[in-house]
């Protein structure tokens, strides 16, 4: 389905919500990029899923990224008409420089028109998308904030400089949802003011693996991060070391993966000069049983392939990304393709016993109670 289709659907339900009320339990809400399997969202596939179980009444919405190239959603309900409106209001208030409260307002501004017949009593977002409209929609909602990425000591959606946390979860009073325990305690351990203690829990990882890799073959993954956050010379530097892997192993397939938010090709294109390098636009876990080691400098797919006893040589690049090392404890720091074909058994079961501190199974039974407190 395509933009102009969806925003048309859009309008149509946002109509139909002007006259008649929609009362939900939850309201599920995240940008399209997030649509990485033929199901959709994988992330939060598993949580529709036990409302579907339960009973339990929901509404998804779906926020639009015209700039990306990702499937629009045929289950959720296109945001596009409120996203325009609400875009439309941050141009005209561009002098703001306090986003948080200006999309509070916008959020209490809709609650009495277009939203004024939405009744939901939580929000569950990914990537912290829609926290403050959706407080000014809706301020005695329970905000939830899914895990899709690292949480790291220093990152800064979770915590300021002074290892305060973060505006946007703070003001709002969001509770973050983590993959394990040990995510978990890197929001506890590093939180001055003790906000995660009641803020925070673990519900498990909502994607399952059902393959694992147990033999060595010649594929290699490898996760880019060429993207906007990066400056040029770190996306140059990163280009630079994955290229000279590539070079030193002539005799093995590398499948290039690129970041999911990624739109400037120069780097993939150069890696791909290479012969034994191939462009890869599969699922992950697709890629994943095709391959039997994973090449990374930093990425969330070093724990997904960790899950699957698949270990990743880490390029360890000073002051790019998160430094999994120090971090995580990560168990292998070999830099050398030779010592993962010498070693495969030994670091697939090192791998897997590391990641399980911090990607555990979903459990359905803790989703439930946190939304129904």
């Amino acid at each position: 389905m395509g933009h102009l289709i969806a925003f048309l659907r859009s309008i149509w339900f946002f109509i139909l919500l002007f006259f008649k009320a929609r009362k939900v339990s939850i309201i599920f809400y995240y940008p399209n990029h997030f649509n990485r399997s033929i199901e959709g969202n994988p992330y939060f596939k598993p949580l529709i899923d036990v409302c579907k179980n339960n009973n339990i009444p929901y509404l998804i919405f779906e926020e639009p990224d015209y700039k990306l190239k990702y499937n629009r959603s045929t289950e959720a309900i296109p945001f596009d008409f409120v996203y325009a409106i609400v875009v439309l209001v941050r141009k005209l208030k561009s002098s703001s420089s306090n986003y948080i409260n200006l999309d509070k307002k916008i959020g209490i501004f809709l609650s009495n028109n277009v939203l004024s017949n939405l009744i939901f009593q939580n929000f569950i977002t990914i990537s912290q998308s829609g926290l403050s409209l959706f407080r000014g929609i809706n301020e005695s909602a329970k905000l939830f904030d899914l895990q899709h990425g690292i949480i790291y000591s220093n990152k800064d959606s979770y915590f300021n400089s002074d290892s305060i946390v973060s505006d946007n979860i703070l003001k709002n009073r969001v509770n973050i949802l983590t993959f394990g325990p040990g995510f978990l305690e890197t929001l506890k351990s590093n939180d001055k003011k003790g906000y995660y203690l009641d803020y925070a829990k673990s519900i498990g990882f909502p994607i399952t693996f059902e393959i694992k890799r147990n033999v060595w073959n010649s594929n290699i993954l490898v996760s880019l991060q060429f993207t906007s956050d990066h400056s040029e010379y770190e996306n140059n530097t990163m280009c630079e070391s994955i290229n000279n892997i590539i070079l030193e192993n002539p005799g093995s397939t590398f499948y290039l993966r690129s970041h999911p938010r990624n739109t400037d090709k120069r780097f993939l294109y150069r890696l791909l000069n290479n012969k034994n390098a191939i462009i890869s636009d599969k699922e992950l876990k697709t890629d994943l049983k095709s391959c039997s080691l994973h090449v990374s400098v930093y990425s969330t797919t070093i724990f997904e392939a960790a899950l699957l006893g698949i270990p990743t040589l880490i390029l360890n690049l000073p002051k790019i990304g998160v430094n999994f090392f120090k971090e995580f404890s990560y168990p292998i720091q070999s830099v050398y393709i030779s010592d993962f074909v010498s070693n495969f058994d030994l670091y697939s079961k090192e791998v897997n016993l590391w990641v399980r501190d911090y990607y555990q199974k979903f459990d359905p039974k803790t989703f439930i109670k946190l939304i129904k407190k």
